[in-house]
């Protein structure tokens, strides 16, 4: 069993109080001044000098036009602007940069989503491939999942019955840098910004997170917004003018009653179950104390960036009788009491789906047993069936069937079958392997080819029949 979890020990957490006051002052400074100041006017891009690097072709290349190699000089304090230092760092204010419109495309897409253009009437089916431009929007039906990614390598991704606005979305020349603005409508949706140094801001009602290189979950439900994060550091910024910075490890609820920031529970411990499980068994995790509920999601990709499912549920295993069979990777976390979600244990499985059938069946026509101390008169013949046994079945149901029609059937835990008092003649024998799926039923597996046999009476049945021909002849 391979268990996932790159979080630090969730049963003692050391007290960050006095440093969070710290970084927190510092970074709801930035943040204040960030979201204050109009789009690119906010912070420098940092350039590494390399061997051979002029100025002026530096101007040119990244604010297109060498002019701005004076103001360049002037903003980094060059005392000679014709010799550069390798290694050195130049600051360009992100105002001078080339700046050109970005696009996103959708990398996955499992059930209903639809993106909606301004420009267009109606919607139409978002597909893998599709290019997203400013303007549009992404809404997820029911069963809906979609990841999206932008130009810097970020990945947005949409949970079902949601709906994300793209605002803005802006490449900085050749820096690799991406502005990007979204507004989270309604719903749920995580995100995983590229530690390049690109903005990324998401807005919901109730405020705007911004964050630089970080993954974190976004979502609303009624008058209530949850952001939770689960690297790198959030700031978040309510019309109020609350501000919060919120951590590795701790989670944000937004309301008209405020800004509450939270530690978010651990990542719950897998119980110890081997790596293959079968469709019909279920994957269990110890309870988590404090949470309210568990929320499962499965995926089919270590990345995570193809979701088959996601589950909101208050039992502590899931049954895994709807997945299909193959290398899966599931992820689990609790809810809390306030509705925060927390960090994520994460488990490689593979699904042996279903049961196969069994490699071999063989019958035979066995001595006839004993009624009462003597052998049935009736002509009747018995059949012996016996056949392979299948892994993770827990019974087997035994057919025996002449022209199509059923003449028997029994279940039995066994690997082997006997029927008495069937007619003569040709029959057909199957076997199906069964086992219980966990919620009442059962899940039955391939039935294997049908095995012929011929039934014919008993020798001393013959003998009987000739002794009376000899008879009547007498």
């Amino acid at each position: 069993m391979a268990i996932v979890s790159n979080r630090s020990n969730p049963l003692k957490r050391p007290d960050r109080r006095p440093l969070r006051r710290l970084t927190s002052s510092l970074w709801l400074l930035w943040l204040l001044f960030l979201l204050a100041l109009p789009a690119g006017a906010a912070e420098d891009w940092q350039y590494t000098v390399r061997p051979g690097d002029k100025l002026w072709n530096l101007a040119e290349k990244y604010c297109g036009t060498h002019t701005r190699w004076r103001d360049l000089a002037a903003h980094n304090a060059l005392q000679d602007p014709t010799r550069l230092r390798p290694g050195r760092r130049l600051a360009f204010p992100l105002a001078w940069l080339l700046q050109q419109p970005a696009s996103a495309r959708v990398v996955y897409v499992r059930g209903d989503i639809f993106l909606i253009d301004p420009n267009a009437a109606g919607e139409a089916p978002a597909v893998p491939g599709r290019e997203i431009v400013i303007g549009q929007r992404l809404r997820s039906g029911a069963d809906g999942f979609a990841t999206i990614e932008f130009a810097d390598g970020s990945q947005f991704q949409l949970a079902p019955s949601s709906e994300v606005v793209f605002d803005r979305m802006t490449t900085y020349g050749d820096t690799g840098m991406v502005d990007t603005r979204m507004r989270l409508v309604s719903g749920a949706g995580v995100s995983r910004v590229s530690g390049s140094g690109s903005r990324y801001r998401i807005s919901v009602p109730q405020g705007v997170a911004a964050v630089r290189g970080t993954e974190f979950r976004t979502r609303t439900e009624g008058e209530q917004a949850f952001v939770e994060t689960l690297e790198g550091n959030i700031g978040f910024a309510a019309p109020s003018g609350d501000n919060r910075d919120i951590e590795r490890g701790e989670g944000l609820i937004a309301s008209a009653a405020g800004l509450v920031v939270e530690e978010l529970l651990p990542p719950p411990a897998f119980a110890a179950q081997p790596a293959s499980l079968p469709g019909h068994a279920q994957l269990a995790w110890s309870p988590l104390a404090g949470a309210s509920a568990y929320v499962v999601s499965v995926y089919e990709d270590a990345s995570r960036t193809r979701m088959l499912t996601r589950a909101r549920q208050s039992a502590s295993a899931y049954p895994l009788r709807d997945l299909p069979g193959g290398t899966l990777y599931v992820s689990i976390l609790g809810v809390s009491e306030s509705g925060l979600e927390g960090e994520e244990a994460t488990r490689e499985l593979r699904v042996l789906a279903g049961l196969p059938a069994t490699h071999w069946i063989r019958t035979e026509q066995p001595r006839r047993r004993l009624v009462n101390g003597a052998p049935w008169r009736d002509g009747s013949s018995s059949l012996q069936a016996s056949w392979q046994g299948v892994p993770n079945a827990e019974r087997y149901r035994v057919t025996v069937s002449r022209a199509g029609e059923i003449i028997e059937r029994i279940e039995t835990s066994e690997r082997s079958a006997r029927f008495d008092g069937l007619a003569n003649g040709t029959v057909s024998v199957t076997v199906q392997a069964l086992a219980a799926d966990g919620a009442g039923g059962d899940i039955e597996g391939e039935i294997a080819p049908a095995v012929e046999q011929e039934l014919s009476p008993p020798l001393w049945i013959g003998l009987l029949g000739l002794l009376a021909l000899a008879v009547v002849a007498l």
